[in-house]
């Protein structure tokens, strides 16, 4: 029987873990500043994947941290694509990092390339 559980790393504050019958089978870490959590790494260990345990992982960090008033960050590919295909999540961005990815997209060339308005285009990166 398989029995997941979805909590914050004990001894890695800024973590959440996620555990598969007892054993950690992925993490989600995140660096907080101020009320803005930047989930910058998602790892899903090699002998758990393709058992569908990164969206459950993922969920619960943005959950818990916007259930604690936090605003999300996603520098995370895995992150970030989850966002990008759950749109109801997309108010949980911080718009502190949106004015200073656009001005990023601006330096490489990327402004108005066909994002939507508004959203950062981390999401896409």
């Amino acid at each position: 029987m398989i029995v997941w559980l979805l909590s914050r790393s004990i001894t890695r504050p800024s973590r959440y873990t996620i555990e598969v019958d007892g054993r950690v089978a992925g993490f989600a870490d995140y660096v907080e500043s101020g009320t803005v959590r930047d989930f910058n790494h998602t790892v899903v260990f090699d002998e758990f994947r393709a058992r569908g345990l990164s969206k459950p992982l993922i969920k619960e960090a943005l959950d818990d941290s916007l259930r604690s008033g936090f605003s999300i960050v996603p520098t995370c590919s895995a992150v970030a694509n989850f966002v990008a295909k759950n749109p109801g999540l997309y108010g949980v961005v911080s718009h502190h990092v949106s004015v200073r990815v656009h001005q990023f997209d601006a330096f490489l060339g990327l402004a108005g390339v066909g994002f939507s308005p508004g959203m950062p285009t981390a999401m896409w990166l």
